[in-house]
């Protein structure tokens, strides 16, 4: 705790109303001279404490010190290793995310691949039904087979004669 200088100020108002301008020297000396003796109290007792407490128990604590340091190594070095652990499991976590959002894609882009042979019922995913061979049916080969039926019908072939 530190008393700032309008703090004394106060103290040495108060003190001249209720000591008296012509008394108040010498209780200042006197409260002087009671600060210096606590002062050189506080300042032996830290001392003592010092040597009776504090260095025995840093020399105490010495041995113990030594002795833990290979287990702190070792705690260090489990720590490291658990770190590391972590690290490649995060890591195999991220991959199997990222090969299951790979197969989700996958499984969507199969899924409107799919196709029913208009022969056999037969769900394909290819080019062909898997059971009969026919060929998948897109918008090229419906403009194609509907060419193929008007020719056919009017007797003429691909160029366009008559047969």
């Amino acid at each position: 705790m530190k008393i700032g200088t309008l703090e004394i100020v106060v103290i040495v108002i108060v003190a001249l109303f209720v000591i008296g301008p012509d008394n108040l020297p010498s209780y200042a000396k006197k409260f002087g001279e009671v600060l210096k003796s606590l002062r050189a109290a506080t300042a032996d007792l830290s001392k003592d404490v010092q040597e009776n407490i504090v260095e025995p128990l840093n020399e105490a604590q010495k041995p113990l010190r030594d002795a833990l340091q290979p287990l702190q190594e070792t705690v260090d070095d489990v720590h490291k290793n658990i770190s590391a652990a972590k690290d490649s499991v995060a890591s195999a976590i991220n991959i199997r995310k990222r090969a299951t959002v790979v197969t989700k894609e996958t499984l969507e882009e199969r899924k409107a691949n799919e196709w029913t042979c208009p022969n056999c019922n037969n769900i394909n995913h290819g080019k062909f039904c898997s059971e009969c061979g026919t060929p998948k049916v897109t918008e090229e080969n419906k403009t194609v087979q509907v060419v193929q039926e008007n020719t056919k019908d009017k007797g003429e072939n691909k160029e366009g004669v008559t047969i």
